[in-house]
């Protein structure tokens, strides 16, 4: 209702308070009230994108350009990015090369309103953000927009510098509108709930009140956290789960995954999570906290947990411990799972 009265409004809320399904209804009731409209619906994750893209053609939201940022990168610049690109120079080149196309589209041709989900993961980048202004009719400071984000969630590095003049202009765009906040926890069982606001140093949100089991933390030794990780897999309770409804989430990226380049753990063939890839008989899929942020799984094996010192370990653990729904295990050094044993 906030949404209907506002041209320019903040969502913020923890995970599994309702923000894509949020986003998604604010791009029904739009689409409903006025056919014409051409909306953007951008998020940060792939594998939520592709939900995105998902639900907008099966609900027929044919006024709604839905995906992750890096596909509206691609559809700007008219070709799929390199799919084996790891510099960051290559994309943030192709954000540039997107803006100049974005600055010169007609006005006529932008979006009318604008809706966006994790948004707290564009924050750190001017350049993303000026693309999101170019992109709009009127802007970020004139036109419609939707931003839905979570503070707590922010994965990236801390900035070293600064912001500058322009980035922190649309920076105070973002925060001079209204916001709302979306307080309940409508994902994780209270143990889970209780386990990451713990790490967050926070206090538990208000939620649905489903019991579940305990937070299972275990604990590694350097080097051996595969060996702990097939033991957990091959464990009794583990085994009475369906395997498609179990994902291994690593702290660690960028192949220092204790479970990388191995190729079975327990019996189970490990394969990368696809979100647009049906289930294989036999597997254990993986993913990284990063690469699965947006997403939830029954349960969730979080791994690699070597450090809750500084304030984005911590993120990083929250992040990957509220992917689960049901049941959770967090396996690591004993001196980070101190914080989460309580």
């Amino acid at each position: 209702d906030a949404a209907t009265q506002s041209k320019r409004l903040r969502i913020t809320g923890g995970p599994g308070s309702g923000k894509t399904l949020l986003a998604l209804e604010v791009c029904r009731r739009e689409l409903a009230a006025n056919p014409a409209l051409k909306i953007g619906l951008v998020c940060f994750n792939r594998h939520l994108g592709a939900f995105l893209v998902d639900v907008a053609k099966a609900d027929r939201l044919e006024g709604v350009t839905p995906g992750s940022f890096y596909l509206h990168l691609d559809r700007i610049l008219g070709d799929a990015a390199d799919a084996k690109a790891t510099d960051p120079a290559y994309f943030q080149q192709r954000v540039r090369a997107a803006l100049q196309i974005a600055q010169r589209t007609p006005e006529a041709e932008k979006f009318d309103l604008l809706v966006v989900d994790e948004g707290q993961d564009f924050r750190d980048d001017g350049d993303k953000l000026a693309l999101f202004d170019a992109m709009l009719k009127g802007g970020l400071a004139k036109g419609r927009w939707r931003w839905f984000e979570d503070l707590d969630q922010i994965l990236s590095p801390e900035a070293t510098t600064p912001p500058s003049a322009a980035h922190q202009a649309l920076l105070d765009c973002l925060d001079a509108f209204g916001q709302v906040e979306v307080a309940c926890n409508w994902r994780n069982t209270e143990q889970i709930a209780q386990a990451a606001a713990k790490v967050m140093g926070r206090p538990t949100p208000p939620s649905f009140g489903v019991q579940g089991p305990k937070v299972t933390p275990v604990d590694s030794r350097p080097g051996r956290d595969f060996d702990l990780l097939v033991a957990v897999l091959g464990h009794d309770k583990l085994r009475a789960y369906r395997p498609e409804d179990i994902i291994v989430l690593s702290m660690k990226g960028a192949g220092k995954e204790s479970f990388a380049g191995k190729a079975e753990a327990a019996g189970f063939r490990l394969v990368p999570y696809d979100a647009a890839a049906p289930y294989e008989e036999g597997t254990i899929r993986t993913s990284t906290v990063f690469k699965f942020k947006g997403m939830e799984s029954h349960v969730v094996i979080l791994t690699d947990v070597e450090a809750l010192a500084t304030p984005r370990e911590r993120r990083k653990a929250y992040v990957g411990m509220t992917r689960a729904k049901y049941d959770l295990y967090v396996l690591g050094q004993p001196e980070a799972l101190a914080l989460i044993r309580g």
